[in-house]
């Protein structure tokens, strides 16, 4: 009798029925982008967790699923990684280390993985400052000097003009050492302190062993600095046994073993292409340097007023009124009449195509130039209609979330593809497709080419992949949909926020897919933006608004709730994760680790059950909607259906789990057909009732201020509060605009 009953209560623990998260019992929770730990600095927070590891093993104890995690051990029982598919790196990062090893070692081109202009390419730049820290601002990958050939160097990372004696130790084969993951032709070199004797010498590896470099050559080249007489341009035509190599043996020497000037890539057989530019047989004080720039192989050409840009670039947005051009070269292959890779002096000026003014392939590489991440961003879009390169990620993949013990990874920024990323003022034919960068048709072949690659890399990895969606409802956004067979796992940047609407662009009735994609056993992560259009946002930063916002948030949570496919992760706003501690512009009080601060963990620990399998009796089921070809709000089903109808899915049909929402209280009047303009939605679960008021369009200043006629509730239940109490038991309730409520019912 006793075995029987122990069975029964481990058949109803390990089941979705009684335990919906492994840690609280009707939610399943993630941390999105966990890291850089503190330990509080809030006195009482501090004596219940005096260290940064126990704030790390409190995330550990209640994650169910991890996104952004840089090792699986750390987390929970499932921790995806971060990637980015849309971009490789001009500045390597281990993966383009890994993508050129690879590519050299099976012979095949490094070159054939990237997009590149067939024409010169005349782009407008919304943001200037995007990648002015990197090549494409014309500074080299590294730049550092020697005290002798083995010293390991002094890096340069001071903001030019700077004053370096780079060439002080001249006597013991000291100088300045420059390095770029390409082959480069130029470099201009500024001067604080002139020479007024010795030689210019600029020497390149010439031979390799192991990768290492085994033997320089001297550069013949074109100095326009008169032996460091003055600042000026030295050039040079690049010679065909330049290797592109590792100047550190990897001993782990700190001073010895070659120069790698503190930088991890140049260790370990990292390897670039590199000169170093000594000065010999001088006599006095010797040269110094200010700065060291590359050449500007996409210059800023002109600058054209807004009133001139292509009205059709609805999402182009300048900083002001003049906007810069800058000109990316086109590659022609004609160009390079003896084939070596380079249009020297001679082609350059005998070329077949003058429309095409790239002296080396790697220059007309498609850069989305004003439209990255920082300055310190050297994005390149990959050629994905290249399957070596959905091999070669897989295999990469494969190889490092094995390493670090994860399970997979989510790719960011899922819909950054071509379109609405370049901006040509001229130009703009791509080589490895017959179509202009900006063109639907190019968007179109390149998002068929990146869900081919999304699949190659989930199937030679044998892991999740996940993505970020946002708001985005794969069905309703054209084509999208064709993403969702790549993909377990979708995240949902503020798909949740405190005064989320009925209906209008985005709202609950639109929110169905949730249910759409746990019915193909796809799991979602519904991520609540709290500081975005609520009570913190419109009323201020105090304790009270956090509370009201995030019961509002959890209630919706509880309203799109799959148990064991649906994971909640609360925070403030955009580009704010991580596990540091709180500031007084982030939350209402400083010095609380943000994911602490956020979750609501009282209210979480008590039990609701799960959503019950049926639309409660004489309840009217909400309806779903969805954009189509006629109205933004054309009615696809309702939330009792396992099955919607409309001509945006595939075959007409789709398949759901059927939510059950219903109507508590709903206005007679009506903004369109089948949406109120004001309604209390609820669910009933096996323990509880959760609800949330709201309006058709949400973010209603107005309507947030006012409250409810007193509404009759389905039985008797006592309302959970924020701290995890319990009210006395109610039969009824009046609710504030956008107000959420976690109900207990009374056994």
């Amino acid at each position: 009798m006793f075995q029987r009953a122990w069975m029964l209560l481990l058949v109803a623990f390990f089941s979705v029925g009684a335990m919906a998260g492994r840690y609280y019992p009707s939610a399943g929770i993630a941390w999105i982008l966990p890291g850089n730990h503190e330990a509080p600095t809030q006195s009482e927070w501090l004596k219940r967790f005096p260290t940064a590891e126990s704030v790390r093993l409190w995330e550990q104890q209640r994650a169910d699923l991890v996104v952004g995690a840089s090792e699986g051990s750390n987390n929970g029982p499932y921790a995806l990684g971060y990637m980015y598919n849309q971009k490789l790196e001009f500045s390597p990062t281990d993966l383009e280390m890994y993508l050129r090893a690879r590519t050299d070692s099976r012979r095949e081109s490094y070159e054939s993985l990237f997009l590149h202009f067939a024409e010169d390419t005349d782009l407008l730049i919304e943001d200037p400052d995007d990648g002015s820290k990197t090549p494409f601002g014309r500074a080299p990958s590294v730049v550092g000097w020697t005290v002798q050939p083995d010293h390991a160097g002094f890096l340069i990372y001071q903001k030019p003009p700077y004053d370096k004696p780079v060439w002080q130790h001249h006597e013991t084969g000291g100088g300045l050492y420059v390095y770029l993951f390409e082959k480069f032709d130029q470099l201009e070199i500024d001067l604080s302190s002139v020479s007024g004797s010795g030689e210019l010498v600029v020497e390149y590896p010439s031979s390799i062993s192991g990768g290492l470099v085994s033997g320089w050559s001297q550069m013949t080249v074109s100095d326009g600095t008169d032996n460091l007489r003055r600042s000026g341009v030295i050039s040079w035509t690049p010679p065909a046994d330049w290797k592109r190599a590792a100047t550190h043996d990897g001993s782990g020497k700190t001073y010895g073993g070659g120069p790698y000037f503190g930088k991890r890539m140049l260790i370990n057989e990292g390897r670039y292409y590199l000169v170093r530019i000594l000065w010999k047989n001088g006599s006095g004080t010797a040269p110094r340097l200010s700065n060291v720039r590359v050449k500007d192989w996409m210059p800023v050409v002109y600058n054209v007023p807004v009133s001139s840009i292509n009205p059709e670039y609805k999402r182009f947005n300048p900083k002001g009124q003049q906007v810069s051009v800058r000109r990316i070269p086109g590659w022609d292959p004609a160009n390079d009449q003896n084939g070596d890779g380079y249009v020297d002096e001679t082609e350059f000026g005998q070329r077949t195509n003058a429309f095409a003014s790239a002296r080396f392939e790697w220059e007309s590489r498609v850069v989305p130039l004003g439209k990255m991440w920082s300055s310190r961003s050297s994005w390149i879009r990959p050629n994905l209609q290249n399957p070596l390169l959905a091999d070669l990620l897989g295999d990469y993949y494969k190889r490092t979330w094995g390493s670090e013990q994860l399970n997979g990874a989510y790719n960011d920024d899922l819909f950054r593809l071509l379109q609405n990323e370049f901006f040509p003022h001229t130009g703009g034919r791509l080589r490895e497709m017959p179509h202009k960068v900006s063109s639907v048709q190019a968007q179109t072949l390149y998002q068929q080419s990146f869900i081919n690659t999304l699949e190659t890399i989930r199937i030679n990895s044998g892991s999740f992949i996940g993505a970020n969606i946002s708001m985005v409802n794969l069905w309703s956004a054209e084509g999208a949909s064709a993403f969702i067979p790549s993909f377990s796992i979708f995240l949902r940047e503020g798909l949740i926020r405190p005064s989320l609407g009925f209906s209008g662009w985005f709202g609950l009735s639109k929110a169905w897919d949730t249910f759409a994609l746990s019915k193909q056993d796809r799991w979602s992560i519904l991520a609540a933006m709290i500081n975005e259009g609520g009570r913190v946002h419109r009323l201020g930063n105090t304790q009270e608004n956090w509370e009201k916002d995030i019961e509002s948030s959890l209630a919706q949570f509880y309203l799109l709730n799959v148990p064991g496919k649906t994971y909640l992760h609360v925070w403030n706003r955009i580009f704010s994760y991580g596990s540091k501690n709180t500031t007084a512009s982030n939350y209402y009080q400083a010095g609380i680790p943000k994911n602490m601060a956020y979750l609501p963990e009282a209210m979480l620990s008590v039990d609701i059950g799960v959503p019950v399998s049926s639309l409660p009796a004489s309840r009217e089921p909400v309806a779903y909607m969805a954009k189509n070809a006629v109205t933004d709000y054309a009615i696809v089903g309702y939330s009792n259906q396992s099955q919607l109808v409309s001509n945006i899915f595939p075959g007409g049909l789709l398949d759901i789990e059927p939510s059950n929402l219903f109507y508590l209280q709903k206005s007679s009047r009506e903004v369109v057909s089948g949406g109120p303009a004001e309604m209390i939605i609820a669910r009933e679960y096996t323990r509880g009732l959760v609800l949330y008021r709201t309006d058709f369009f949400g973010h209603n200043a107005e309507f947030q201020q006012g409250y409810s006629s007193v509404v009759q509730l389905p039985g008797l239940y006592r309302r959970v509060f924020f701290d995890g109490s319990l009210g006395e038991p109610i039969s009824s309730i009046s609710m504030a605009g956008y107000e959420g409520a976690v109900l207990l019912k009374v056994q």
